[in-house]
Order: structure tokens, then sequence, then C-alpha cells
């Protein structure tokens, strides 16, 4: 059953039934200082994300080792902030789970409980990939007491119903891209480009780079990461600036001394964005600018 916040009572009956589909025991909480501690945490919320249902919530509890250790309660040392908890969600998911903790002094032990919780926004995914941790190619799902991958068949069945509840994807992409000033290659202002959600849902795990070119010498490219999986709001833009004077091109690993030749002051740019659509898939958008000096 959902419940929250949890009660010592509620508490003590979800370790009293030990681990299953929607719990999950924990001796301390993973390192989420380091890439892999992120990784993990992340492919243990998403497990019992997707094996959520409606009225009955999923629990991971942290300072309790599982049966197969002992199942005694050891306590944890020093839990993470809910503000770090939730940025490694927003930066790792998407759609990103209705995630709450709780912290609890019980039998003289600090614990902490991850409450993982339904909505209409399920199945959920990675959006990062950390091998072999964590892969944003599958879907994690619950299995007993442990983690296993969707099959192909269970995630279309997810998606499908996702669409029976909210309804299909609204026809076209849901972000506008494209550049709204050209700039100029002696500066002091670059060619800026807009990326705008049309849609009336978030779009996440948004990704741009500029790919630039010189056209007197096509093999002198430079790439540029402006975003990095972001989120954009319903009606929400963002304003991406390439800073043209600042730009290395490299021919066969030499720097190419690109500006002190009038021949090279012709570029080609290339925006590539990257975002992950609400079934989990990612998507891509490009526009193209040629400039001159």
């Amino acid at each position: 059953m959902e419940s929250w916040p949890l009660n010592e009572k509620v508490l003590d009956e979800i370790m009293t039934a030990g681990e299953s589909d929607l719990v999950e025991h924990k001796g301390d909480w993973p390192d989420l200082g380091s890439q892999r501690g992120k990784a993990e945490f992340v492919r243990d919320v998403l497990s019992l994300a997707n094996t959520t249902r409606p009225g009955h919530g999923a629990y991971l509890i942290y300072g309790v080792r599982d049966l197969r250790q002992g199942g005694e309660i050891t306590g944890v040392q020093e839990p993470p902030q809910p503000e770090q908890v939730a940025q490694i969600l927003s930066s790792y998911t998407s759609p990103v789970p209705d995630l709450r903790c709780q912290h609890f002094e019980h039998r003289g032990c600090r614990l902490s409980v991850a409450g993982i919780f339904w909505n209409n926004n399920h199945p959920y995914f990675a959006t990062r990939d950390l091998p072999p941790v964590l892969s944003e190619t599958v879907a994690y799902i619950r299995r007993g007491p442990t983690n296993g991958i969707m099959k192909m068949s269970e995630l279309e069945q997810a998606i499908r119903m996702k669409d029976s509840r909210v309804g299909p994807p609204t026809p076209g992409d849901p972000l506008r891209v494209g550049f709204v000033e050209a700039g100029s290659l002696s500066g002091p202002r670059g060619t800026v480009a807009r990326i705008v959600n049309i849609s009336g849902e978030p779009v996440n795990g948004i990704t741009a780079v500029m790919d630039v070119v010189i056209v007197a010498e096509p093999l002198a490219k430079c790439r540029e990461k402006l975003l990095i999986d972001a989120t954009l709001q319903p009606a929400e833009s963002r304003e991406l600036e390439l800073n043209i004077p600042g730009l290395s091109f490299y021919v066969a690993r030499e720097l190419f001394q690109w500006k002190q030749h009038a021949a090279y002051r012709a570029l080609n740019v290339e925006l590539h964005v990257r975002y992950r659509d609400r079934d989990g898939f990612f998507r891509s958008l490009a526009s193209r600018l040629a400039l001159c000096d």
C-alpha cells in the first residue's frame, strides 16, 4: 500500500515483511559524490519506479541489510540532503520519478527511507550511460527481491498504457530550434541559437552542440558543447551563444591559425540538439547557418 510520510508502526511493518518487488533494503547510501555511486542509486530508483502501480508505493530503506546478509539494522552514517538527491534524479532520469526522502531514529539507529510513488509519467529511463552499472538503452524493473530489465513486450505494454492515460504524443517535435542572430567572426556578439519548448509537457535530456567548419579548409573543424542534459518546461526557451573568436580549430592534431588568413573568414555552423521524448527515446534536431566577414 502507498503510505507517506511513514510512521514507526508502518516502517516496522515494511521492514518485517522483508524485501519484495516494492521494497529494497540497503546497508548504507552509495557514495553520491562518485559517478558509480550515482549510477547505482539511479538504477535502484528506476527499478522500483517502473514497478510501482497506482496505490502501491515502493521503498528504498537505507540502514538495513537484506536477509542474505543477515537482515540486521546497521543504520546510516551521513544521509544526503534532499536537494542533492533531487539534483541527481533530474540529471540522470527522464521522466523524473516521484521520490521523497524521510529519516528516522529507529531502535537506536538512524535509517533513511526513499519513497517512490506512481504517477502518469511511468515508465522511466536513465539519461546517462555508465557501464556496467547504468544504461540509457534499457528500462529497469524490479522482479521479486532483485533488479532486472524490462522485456520488449513489457516496455511496449507500458508505453501503450501511458498513451491511454495521457493520450498519444502530440504530432511533431516538442522543441523548436534555430539561429536567431548571426553575430560576427570578430565579436563582440557571437552566433546565437534558441531552443523553445512548444509542447505542453517538460522536455528532458536536452543536449546541444555546434559544429563549425572553415569553408576554405574543410578539414579544420571544431565542436562546442553549449548545453548538457537540460530540462525545458512548457513555453520555456534557452539561448545559446557561440564565442567565435575563442574557437580553436585543429588539422591533423595541429592548431590551425585561421584568424590570420582572410580566406578562412567564412564558416559553416551546424546546431545539433538531442532530447529524450516522453517515451524515453532519443530524438534529434538540426539547423545550419553560413557565416562570413
